[in-house]
């Protein structure tokens, strides 16, 4: 697909995630050729850039990683008894490993001990989620393109435990599938990397441009109400003007 854009001469190539990130910087390297990226978590741990300070002969972009800090907080504060942190996270992912990292950094700060698992595939979805009952107070599920898009096996094997999500993603919490969330808007990634590519039209070098990062501000919250009630908790004081309840 990527040599196939390359045959039409584009002035810029833009890739979303991860995976399809990689796969054309490796095609890119070799030419004339820019890229722009937008959703990876960790454009570093995944190769595409060597800091975060500055991007690649051939390739910058915006990532989409969460402010985990502000991720634990929003969790805390939502359920302040809670002191086990379940992640599930998938090994082969760059992201997962880069954001799991964080989290395990940060964790203390917030009274959270951190249980991790590793799911490879679909298919350890249910056994895996359910190895964290007892183990767990409240589970994370990370912008994992393995977790988040197999969510109704997810949110099935965390309900057969009766352990709430958080997650990554708000539209799980719409379909009142997971508890909450504090989320990154993707509409303001794809407005960073509208910025970084115009920037590079006008004759900016890749290498120069810094890596864009959705800031606090570029984070919603969102708790389900019907998920809430089936977990008998309330709205702590900190968090009853967000407007953020769905049904």
């Amino acid at each position: 697909m990527i040599g196939r854009l390359l045959s039409e001469k584009p002035n810029l190539i833009l890739t979303i995630t991860t995976p399809v990130s990689q796969g054309a910087k490796a095609i890119l390297q070799n030419t004339d050729a820019v890229g722009v990226f937008a959703a990876v978590s960790d454009p570093v741990q995944a190769s595409l850039v060597q800091s975060w300070q500055g991007g690649d002969k051939n390739m910058t972009g915006a990532s989409d990683l969460q402010d985990i800090d502000a991720v634990l907080n929003f969790t805390h504060e939502l359920l302040p008894d809670a002191k086990w942190l379940g992640v599930p996270y998938n090994p082969g992912e760059d992201n997962d490993v880069a954001v799991l990292r964080i989290i395990k950094d940060l964790a203390p700060r917030y009274g959270f001990k951190v249980v991790e698992i590793g799911v490879e595939t679909v298919n350890d979805i249910p056994v895996r989620i359910s190895a964290f009952k007892g183990r767990a107070d409240v589970l994370y599920v990370m912008t994992s393109n393995l977790l988040q898009s197999s969510e109704p096996a997810v949110a099935a094997a965390a309900q057969s435990v009766a352990i709430p999500v958080i997650s990554a993603n708000d539209a799980n919490v719409r379909t009142d599938s997971f508890l909450a969330s504090f989320a990154v808007d993707y509409a303001s990634v794809g407005r960073l990397a509208a910025d970084l590519a115009a920037r590079i039209l006008k004759g900016e070098k890749p290498e120069n441009i810094p890596v864009a990062k959705p800031a606090p501000k570029d984070h919603k919250p969102v708790i389900s109400a019907r998920q809430m009630e089936k977990f008998g908790l309330k709205l702590p004081a900190s968090l009853s003007s967000c407007n953020c309840m769905v049904d």
